[in-house]
């Protein structure tokens, strides 16, 4: 995946060096200018924690969690549910261990799961394999680029915000409703849709990574927001995504 944002920070430099985003020139110098830190950044991480605070809307109500969220490259992620529901469960997701299934502990039971599984779906709006910081920059940023090629992108400015202990650069980015997918997975979109019509990007104001990020669906409805606070960087092992240590 790191490889892959690699390569999208150069594909946007070009497009944002041959054209301008809709909402002023300096908005969209400093835009670019803080993605492109992000991404340098990004790549230089091995592995981060934070606390995620998630809201999101599924089916016909609003699911609140407090979440300690742990990740380490290429692929590995760790999760324990702090507050709201399915409280105390852990989840341990590697690429290429255990049959490529998640390992789940509740309160009862240690199961196996398909991370992109309707169970796991029925709790939570994106798949295992598109959680982490590293995902909400690339999926953005692919938005951003179909965006600027096809000029029907709007870039505004909201400034500074303050997530938790941490400053941020707090952006809205509008896209047609009509170019927006239908369907809340990500795989609903078809070629040429944006996932969303309204985004709001917070971008920490010392490395630009994201510090929340918000989406809107096409009934003007916010369905994703994620707030991630005490972020440390570069500290994990691989001891801290062995089941053994969480008693799994």
């Amino acid at each position: 995946m790191h490889k892959i944002i690699f390569k999208l920070s150069f594909i946007l430099l070009f497009i944002f060096v041959s054209g301008e985003i809709s909402g002023g020139s300096d908005v969209s110098e400093e835009f670019k200018r803080r993605i492109n830190k992000g991404l340098q950044f990004y790549n230089s991480v091995d592995s981060y924690q934070y606390t995620l605070q998630k809201k999101e809307w599924l089916g016909l109500k609003y699911i609140d969690q407090t979440i300690l969220f742990k990740f380490k490259k290429p692929f590995k992620v760790y999760l324990k549910v702090l507050k709201g529901e399915d409280k105390g469960s852990q989840v341990i997701y590697i690429k290429g261990w255990n049959s490529g299934e998640a390992r789940v502990k509740t309160r009862f039971f240690t199961f196996n799961l398909d991370p992109g599984g309707s169970l796991m779906l029925s709790t939570n709006r994106h798949p295992l394999f598109e959680v982490g910081l590293g995902n909400i920059l690339t999926g953005t940023l692919q938005d951003i680029v179909l965006g600027q090629q096809n000029g029907d992108m709007t870039l505004t400015y909201l400034g500074k915000k303050t997530v938790g202990l941490r400053t941020s650069h707090a952006y809205e980015i509008i896209f047609p409703v009509s170019k927006s997918k239908r369907g809340r997975r990500t795989m609903d979109r078809k070629p040429g849709q944006y996932y969303a019509p309204r985004v709001q990007l917070w971008l920490d104001t010392k490395n630009s990574l994201p510090l929340r990020f918000r989406i809107w669906d096409r009934y003007k409805r916010l369905v994703e927001d994620y707030i991630h606070t005490d972020l440390r960087l570069n500290h994990l092992t691989d001891l801290d995504f062995n089941p053994i240590i969480y008693k799994f």
